[in-house]
């Protein structure tokens, strides 16, 4: 079941400066001057889905770079929240993803995913079924298996300045990502066809982990059921009436603080929790000491044992080894004659060696095992050595302190703090059963997602061989639509021979050339926007296909002019109709359109106007300080 995207916001952020773009609809268009900051939008939401870290240079975005340290994006990925935030300075390859709306990102712990994992996060939560593919080594006929990322996907999604009409669409000039686009096509109109024996493999696994959080989330809700907390709503409630009455205590030792003149009262108060800290972290590391030097104790009595054992074994075989096979030999207990030994029956040496060996193994383990706890022992030891002085410096200014010391409200200060960490420890229950509700939520959701998963796969396993037909039919039906296209935006030679998608590499052609050989900028944009609205509009009507109805075009007039007096310009009917195309597009999927000039629009859309501006004025663009949501009294 495939799942639409639709973002919501963008916030970019810094100390003194916020400002949030809210981009809820299905259209939005992004106008205005060069260098205003226009395609620095689409490049942050770009940046945010996993995108690399030169894509934002903070060396030419100075205005970016003065104000704002962090973006966050807010998105719908089917019925889920997400908030996205990546920081634009220090840890850039780290991205915080928050199962939450922005306003509530706060109150949740993120998924911390360095930029690799945060793609492939990205691809299972928005379900796209990436897979490895096989590609020769440059010179070599060996193959290396190269795995479709989410950043592959993203090129049928972000359509970037230098790519939109000219004939690099895909980043054709990059062969190292442009080899992939085949297989990205095959992704969006399922078209990856795997055989019986991997579908099976996938079920498999998909069924074991359906399983696997079916019983999780039995156990959890069992556990909440033990201890009355199933309603999530009363839980909330009681847990937000815990933190009011912590807010009106930390307002009340506040004022009785402020009534003490003297400060004594706060650090004497400070010092003696330090104190009472370090001591149950010296209390714990010396209770770690003693059952390391038990586990030592036991494990040296034991590892002596061996040693004795061994000792035996090996006097015994030494014995043994001494004399013949042939000269071995009983003597009867009843008659006492001498019973010979005959030599197939002799193993004994044998099964004394393969019993050394054992013991010899088992004597390495526990000498291993003791110099492990030894080495933490040390280590403890001296980590308390550390924390001990530490202790010695807090007690002598806890005895200063106490010398000349005037707390009149270090009893309530005390009683109240004392009341704050009850009710704190009774919020953080309630925190922990509201965490097991979002887990089981979360489960739930994974659990309906391989259920629709192992339904697809299921259907996909029955109809193996009907899927076999499939690529000429879906071929079929994003030909004709891209022919019809074609013709709406005027241009006529649309024979089959002609005009059509290739099912040698999937991708355009017009007058049996490819758009990556044309130099025309008009017809390479005709060429591109109706390629991807024929897979937009298939999409739509496919319901295994996972392209996430979303597209960002950026500029859509960059290449190609309005001009007819340009030798390569497009006529004002065909780029109305073009751009009318767009608008239309826009009621089943959510498009973004960067543009300096675009025609009016009638329809529903958020429209964004950024200006350049002179020296000495203020910004007027991204970076706009009358759109600033920070306050100078919150400063």
């Amino acid at each position: 079941m495939k799942t639409r995207l639709r973002l919501l916001r963008l916030i970019i952020s810094g100390t003194t400066y916020k400002r949030t773009l809210d981009i809820d609809e299905s259209l939005i268009i992004i106008k205005g001057d060069g260098f205003s900051g226009k395609s620095l939008v689409l490049n942050l939401i770009d940046y945010c889905l996993g995108g690399k870290q030169e894509a934002i240079d903070l060396s030419v975005q100075m205005e970016l770079a003065e104000y704002c340290d962090e973006v966050f994006l807010e998105l719908r990925a089917g019925n889920k929240i997400y908030t996205v935030n990546r920081s634009l300075k220090v840890n850039r390859n780290i991205i915080n993803i928050y199962l939450c709306k922005f306003d509530e990102y706060h109150e949740y712990s993120p998924w911390k995913k360095k930029v690799e994992e945060a793609n492939e996060f990205f691809a299972e939560q928005f379900q796209i079924p990436l897979h490895s593919i096989l590609r020769k080594r440059p010179g070599s006929n060996d193959f290396n298996q190269e795995k479709i990322s989410f950043r592959d996907f993203m090129r049928f999604v972000f359509i970037r300045q230098g790519e939109l009409g000219t004939n690099q669409f895909l980043q054709n000039n990059n062969t190292f990502v442009s080899g992939k686009n085949k297989e990205v096509f095959k992704i969006i109109n399922d078209l990856v066809i795997t055989d019986l024996e991997e579908i099976n493999k996938e079920i498999q696994i998909k069924q074991n982990e359906h399983n696997k959080l079916d019983k999780i989330n039995n156990g959890l809700e069992e556990y909440l059921s033990n201890r009355e907390s199933e309603n999530l709503n009363k839980l909330i409630t009681v847990r937000d009436e815990y933190s009011e009455n912590i807010d009106t205590l930390n307002k009340n030792k506040k004022e009785l603080l402020n009534r003490n003149k003297n400060d004594n009262s706060r650090v004497f108060s400070n010092l003696k929790n330090d104190i009472k800290e370090i001591d149950e972290i010296i209390f714990d590391k010396n209770e770690n000491i003693r059952i390391l030097d038990f586990s030592i104790r036991n494990k040296e009595i034991l590892l002596q044992d061996y040693f004795n054992e061994r000792e035996k074994l090996e006097a015994t075989l030494e014995a043994i080894k001494k004399i013949k096979i042939s000269e071995h030999s009983e003597r009867c207990p009843l008659c006492h004659t001498v019973v010979e030994v005959k030599q197939e029956n002799c193993e004994t040496n044998e099964d004394i060696e393969k019993a050394l060996n054992q013991i010899q193994d088992k004597i390495e383990t526990l000498q291993n095992l003791i110099k492990v706890d030894s080495k933490k022992i040390v280590i403890e030891r001296s980590d308390t050595s550390k924390i001990s002085e530490k202790r010695k410096i807090y007690v002598t200014a806890l005895n200063e302190y106490k010398k000349n010391m005037d707390t009149p409200y270090l009893s309530e200060v005390e009683s109240i703090n004392s009341l704050i960490k009850d009710i704190t420890e009774e919020r953080n229950k309630i925190n922990s059963f509201i965490d097991i509700h979002h887990e089981i939520d979360n489960n739930a959701s994974k659990i309906v997602r391989l259920s629709g998963q192992l339904e697809t796969l299921n259907k996909k396993k029955n109809e193996l061989l009907k899927l076999q037909k499939r690529e000429d039919d879906i071929l079929s039906a994003l030909n004709k639509k891209y022919r019809k296209l074609m013709l709406r935006f005027n241009f006529t030679s649309i024979q089959q021979d002609k005009c059509y998608i290739s099912k040698d590499n999937y991708l355009p052609y017009y007058n049996g050339i490819s758009v990556l050989k044309h130099t025309s900028g008009c017809l390479l944009l005709c060429m591109q926007i109706a390629y991807l609205g024929a897979i937009l509009e298939l999409n739509i009507e496919e319901e295994n296909n996972c392209h996430p109805a979303l597209l960002m075009l950026d500029t859509v007039s960059n290449n190609i002019g309005t001009n007819t007096d340009s030798t390569d310009s497009i006529d004002p009917e065909t780029y109305g109709e073009l751009f009318k195309y767009l608008v239309e597009t826009s009621k089943d999927n959510q498009v973004f359109i960067i543009d300096n000039t675009p025609p009016k629009v009638i329809e529903p859309n958020k429209e964004f106007i950024f200006r350049r501006v002179n020296d000495g004025e203020s910004l007027c663009g991204l970076i706009d300080m009358s759109k600033n949501e920070i306050k100078p009294e919150d400063k």
